[in-house]
């Protein structure tokens, strides 16, 4: 009954984002989608038992970062001395991400500079460095992350973290015992990586792959979250602090403007749209 609530969610969500959507074919084209996160094909045996298969994973396509700032610093470390400025449009091969106490930086590869790192809220994922818009003129806060975000409260709803209070009229958090934390760890680290808001990296096909064991997966999704939130506890990254009331992590949102009243506004009828397939009558968490 809960895949099937969770089906219809998704389902209002869906036409929800075709009514909100904002962005040009052009900059669809260049935003992140599962479509574009591993390839996945099937290998008989010889004796082509079915049983037999193998799961082979693949990354399609390597996954880039856009500067869409100007003059911005290329450090040779985190917090580090400076390189050079990079310049807006600029793309840049994307290697892994590294948080310190205070910033997310992305490990990464120009092609004039070499390997350096570069604060990620300067920087946007892209999928086809051949078709670049004027993505700095918008607002971060497109299709791909609305989904994000969307599939972001489902999964604090599907694991008890938010849960209806006992009036029917707010979605609280839970405290309860039965969260499942481990679940909920692969999960998040799963939607992190299918709307392309963390690198690509050697384990990253793990959270995937059927012979890897939970607690395996488990192990990778910790490390993925901690590297992008700079905490692998859940409770500290859905209950922190956001930007400017707006439910979103800076580490997401890959811009240093503060979002405005129309992308709270969207932020909104997501969660309305959810709470009312929920039952609930108010969100104000």
């Amino acid at each position: 009954m809960k895949k099937i609530q969770l089906r219809i969610v998704l389902a209002i969500i869906a036409s929800i984002m075709s009514i909100l959507s904002q962005t040009t074919a052009d900059q669809e084209e260049i935003l992140c989608s599962t479509k574009n996160r591993w390839e996945v094909k099937q290998f008989s045996t010889a004796n082509n038992d079915k049983d037999d298969d193998t799961t082979i994973y693949g990354s399609i396509l390597p996954r880039n970062l856009l500067v869409i700032w100007d003059s911005v610093n290329f450090r040779m470390e985190p917090e580090g001395k400076v390189v050079d400025r990079l310049e807006y449009g600029e793309v840049l091969l994307w290697i892994d991400e590294f948080h310190t106490e205070e910033e997310l930086w992305y490990h990464t590869i120009s092609k004039q500079h070499g390997e350096g790192y570069v604060m990620a809220k300067y920087l946007a994922p892209i999928i086809n460095s051949e078709s670049i818009s004027q993505l700095a003129n918008d607002s971060p806060l497109n299709d791909n992350l609305l989904d994000f975000y969307t599939k972001y409260y489902l999964l604090q709803i599907k694991y008890g973290f938010l849960i209806p209070d006992k009036a029917n009229t707010n979605l609280i958090y839970s405290w309860d015992d039965s969260i499942d934390f481990d679940n909920a760890l692969v999960e998040l680290a799963k939607l992190l990586d299918e709307h392309c808001l963390i690198p690509l990296t050697e384990e990253s096909y793990l959270l995937y792959k059927e012979t890897e064991t939970l607690y395996q997966r488990i192990d990778v999704a910790k490390r993925i979250i901690k590297e992008h939130y700079g905490t692998d506890i859940l409770w500290d990254i859905f209950a922190r602090s956001t930007i400017g009331g707006s439910d979103i992590q800076y580490e997401d949102w890959h811009s240093p403007i503060i979002p405005d009243s129309e992308d709270k506004v969207k932020l909104e009828m997501v969660r309305n749209a959810i709470k009312r397939e929920y039952g609930v009558m108010d969100f104000n968490n």
